[in-house]
């Protein structure tokens, strides 16, 4: 689930839906069902049909908080935003501050304990720990 999660993600470009918040919620949506139909294809295709039902489960991020295989994706897939996605979103977001350190505490929620205190050991560039630093003071 976790290596499918942006399977082929190029055929479902951001830029294809408008640029804003309904757009967003719009990509992701119909990206998230193309990749857990693809993941599908290749799970049936590899013999591994019983998976697919639990892989499309995990992948639609279904069960968080309450499922171990969920929630470890969503933390997986938060802390790479931290790490490796989140000093070029913060440099390049045009929508403000305020809008921003939202974006941060809605990561922060999604994350389990156990994600949120490794969050708290990634080296994070200036800006992007001064933006955790204001969402986590304002939470």
């Amino acid at each position: 689930a976790c290596r499918a999660q942006h399977l082929e993600r190029w055929l479902h470009p951001r830029d294809a839906f408008p640029k804003n918040r309904e757009g967003y919620f719009q990509w992701r949506t119909e990206a998230k069902k193309a990749h857990t139909a693809r993941a599908a294809q290749i799970l049936r295709d590899a013999g591994l049909a019983d998976l697919t039902e639990r892989v499309a489960y995990i992948m639609m991020k279904k069960g968080l908080g309450e499922d171990a295989d969920s929630q470890a994706m969503e933390d997986a897939a938060c802390l790479v935003f931290l790490e490796d996605h989140a000093q070029r979103f913060v440099s390049s977001y045009e929508g403000g501050l305020e809008k921003l350190v939202g974006i941060f505490k809605k990561t922060w929620v999604k994350m389990s304990e156990e994600g949120r205190r490794l969050a708290l050991t990634l080296d994070l560039a200036p800006d992007v720990a001064a933006v955790v630093a204001d969402a986590l003071r304002n939470a």
